[in-house]
């Protein structure tokens, strides 16, 4: 290999906004709608979009892509500001704006409009933008991360967004550019002015713009053959993150095999590094989703390829079927996670998950999904702890009527039910709660073996014998088990001489 190859470094762009303009391909389409928005003085356009589909990127781009002289762009990254109070947070975004303004008006102090939020259009914006002609565009990546209430306590963000709109109101040369799809089960919390705005979606590349972001970068060095593109197309489907992820990968092993010709087995040979060079961006991919949500994912991703259906794998896996589940896979079709038809938007994304997210620990995440039931479940240890047993039995129900997937909770009403002799009870909680964690297979067969000596001393032989069938299906080789199990079968050939169990 020659020192000017090996020295060459990877053009493809993973974990950053693409900032080369030989580096960006396709949203031809969106960069016109919004050109269009803007020149029809749309006060707000959102561009929406999953993680790292690119909105950073599109965002950086908007200025030298619309075309317009007269409007001056300010890009700002709420992300960064998401945890400042309001006063600090509008004090940055005033100095942000005053270095595209020489002469600018001061930023009010940040003490001031922590009071007053509404001291930056009334101090600041109205002046700057008196004496200015042209148009202000404020552009606002991760809008969304400030995180906004439905209640009646506000948030910083909706502090912010206030002070925002009341600007538009009240400015006729001021527009807005948010991108939103940060936090998915934020958008339907965003103020009604930005739900109800023109709105952009930031979906998938088109096979050709896919097709020219795998092939261009590199293109005076490697080469794909038209099987290789094909390979890469059906596991990154079009997704910009996934595919330079890949090609990045395939440009180093080309490197490394000093060879510059890409065929399908060589992306089939990089997918096991690409995942783990990817392992950041595809855990930020996946942690922006609510719980019930993330749970869907590992479900669909081990549904893959097999009969059974997400809902039936949660089910076998111990979890009740919820409104709430059965809206979280709505939402992660509505949202592009997952096609009409419930497999992967992204492939590669399926594989990732079904390796680092398995459904039997993820299903465990579930018991976050409702706070208020996390609190109960809290107060039946407490309960617990103080011998209160009847206090704890009733937390414990009302903590699983709250939330029927608190997996702890399930366990633990298992063991309380166990420790008042109410065997029936806790064989059925066991029989669940082993099934989400099997480790517990122990106090299930305790269980069992309890309500079997029960119905022996009750004279329910038949009943116990059916009991001991179950559990010796759980733990053949337990000695208590074998030895309850033998004087069943003695009554029960003394009962049926002829017959063999």
């Amino acid at each position: 290999m020659s020192s000017s190859v090996a020295a060459r470094e990877n053009p493809y762009t993973i974990g950053v906004p693409v900032e080369d303009d030989g580096a960006f391909f396709g949203r031809e389409e969106l960069f016109e709608s919004v050109r269009a928005y803007l020149l029809e003085k749309a006060p707000v356009t959102v561009i929406r979009g999953q993680r790292r589909i690119g909105k950073s990127s599109v965002l950086r781009r908007i200025e030298r892509q619309v075309g317009l002289p007269d409007h001056r762009f300010v890009l700002f990254d709420l992300q960064a500001g998401a945890r400042s109070p309001i006063g600090e947070l509008l004090a940055t975004l005033g100095e942000t704006i005053s270095d595209k303004f020489p002469g600018a008006p001061p930023v009010p102090a940040p003490a001031n409009m922590e009071y007053r939020p509404s001291d930056f259009v009334r101090a600041f914006l109205w002046p700057l933008l008196e004496r200015y002609s042209g148009t202000l565009v404020l552009l606002f990546d991760e809008f969304d991360a400030l995180g906004f209430q439905t209640g009646p306590e506000s948030t910083v963000g909706d502090q912010f967004a206030s002070t925002l709109l009341s600007g538009l109101s009240r400015l006729p040369n001021l527009r807005v550019i948010a991108v939103t799809g940060r936090n998915p089960g934020q958008l339907d919390r965003l103020p009604g002015t930005i739900q109800s705005a023109p709105q952009q979606e930031l979906g998938l590349l088109d096979a050709e713009s896919a097709a020219r972001l795998i092939r261009l970068p590199a293109r005076e060095l490697l080469r794909y053959d038209n099987g290789a593109v094909d390979a890469i197309q059906a596991l990154a489907c079009g997704h910009p993150y996934f595919t330079q992820l890949l090609c990045f990968s395939l440009f180093q092993r080309a490197k490394a095999k000093d060879s510059w010709t890409v065929s399908a087995g060589d992306v089939e040979a990089v997918v096991a590094d690409a995942l783990v060079r990817g392992r950041g961006g595809l855990t930020w991919f996946r942690d922006g989703l609510p719980v019930n949500e993330r749970v869907m994912f590992s479900a669909c991703a081990e549904a893959r390829g097999r009969t059974e259906t997400a809902k039936d794998l949660l089910t076998q896996s111990g979890a009740i079927w919820t409104d709430a589940l059965d809206a979280a896979e709505g939402r992660l079709r509505d949202w592009g996670y997952l096609k009409r038809d419930g497999s992967f938007a992204v492939d590669l994304v399926g594989k990732w998950l079904l390796q680092e997210y398995p459904l039997r620990e993820e299903i465990r995440e579930l018991e976050k999904a409702v706070p208020e039931a996390e609190m109960l479940y809290q107060q039946s240890r407490e309960a617990r702890d103080s011998g209160d047993r009847a206090r704890r039995k009733d937390f414990l129900l009302r903590c699983l009527h709250t939330n029927p997937n608190h997996v702890r909770a399930v366990a633990e009403l298992a063991a309380a039910h166990f420790e008042d002799g109410e065997y029936r009870e806790s064989v059925k909680c066991y029989q669940r709660a082993s099934r989400f964690n099997p480790s517990l297979s122990g106090e299930h067969v305790d269980a069992i073996i309890a309500l079997a000596e029960s119905l022996i001393k009750e004279g329910a032989n038949e009943l116990a014998r059916e009991v001991l069938t179950l559990a010796t299906s759980i733990q053949p080789a337990d000695l208590r088990l074998l030895r309850l199990r033998d004087r069943v079968e003695s009554w029960w050939r003394r009962l049926w001489p002829g017959s063999h169990p």
